[in-house]
């Protein structure tokens, strides 16, 4: 008799050759008889190759179904889900679902690197620049130490199944540096190019042969230097009008 952990190995064997069809018919099979998490994140990540939309409606089916399946779900389990319905509904361009999931999957203790970059782009986009940088280095942080995510386990993050993200989502130097252009873009004033000279320093320490960062840092030097040049001029100016007969 075939045990389960050897149907769902057969499964994930299936799904690496792109077997999809019967990977997920085992997987469908185990989710409706075991209460095994894994199962379900890994048919998951199977259905949002078939159809990212289609899996995203799924997936708030299961968080607002009310079966006993959905209420047996640790709040941990059930954030996860959350981020994978942000990360599906992104992926659609529907940002409003998109941040309504993310945050309500951070409510509950979700603490992934995926999860702090997309809410940084969303609050980026929302133009709240000290939120976006405040959750771009939590996510670099997560990235250069995955220890430091005490909250709340990465072990089911898409992808962890058949080993690449379903999405094709990379959270990589190319990902965070064309975020960071977004941010260098949307600075005004001394307060946010220090913002922005602190996440560059943080990004360097990440990325030290990412060379463009070095340049990045190298103007943002001579903005906040320009900066305190005009206040400094514009100090003077004002002395000299006030002593002014």
């Amino acid at each position: 008799m075939t045990s389960i952990v050897q149907m769902y190995e057969a499964a994930k064997l299936l799904a690496k050759e792109e077997d999809y069809a019967s990977s997920k018919k085992i997987l469908i099979h185990l989710w409706k008889n075991e209460t095994d998490f894994r199962y379900f994140a890994a048919l998951c990540e199977l259905l949002a190759i078939e159809s990212p939309l289609d899996c995203q409606k799924f997936l708030e089916e299961v968080l607002s179904d009310g079966s006993a399946w959905s209420r047996n779900r640790s709040l941990l389990e059930q954030a996860t889900i959350y981020e994978w319905a942000g990360e599906l509904a992104l992926h659609q361009n529907d940002d409003q679902s998109a941040f309504e999931h993310f945050s309500r999957s951070a409510s509950l203790g979700r603490d992934t690197q995926n999860l702090w970059f997309h809410l940084a782009k969303l609050y980026l986009d929302s133009e709240d620049m000290e939120l976006a940088v405040r959750y771009l280095q939590r996510s670099l942080a997560l990235f250069r130490q995955p220890g430091l995510n005490i909250i709340s386990s990465n072990e089911f993050c898409m992808g962890s199944f058949i080993g690449n993200h379903p999405l094709k989502m990379t959270y990589e130097a190319r990902e965070y540096y064309a975020f960071l252009l977004h941010v260098v873009k949307k600075a005004d004033g001394r307060k946010f190019w220090r913002l922005v000279r602190d996440l560059v320093k943080e990004m360097e320490h990440q990325f030290p042969d990412h060379q463009p960062l070095k340049d990045v840092l190298e103007i943002i030097e001579k903005k906040l230097l320009a900066w305190t040049l005009k206040q400094g001029s514009l100090i003077d100016d004002l002395r000299t009008v006030e002593e002014s007969p």
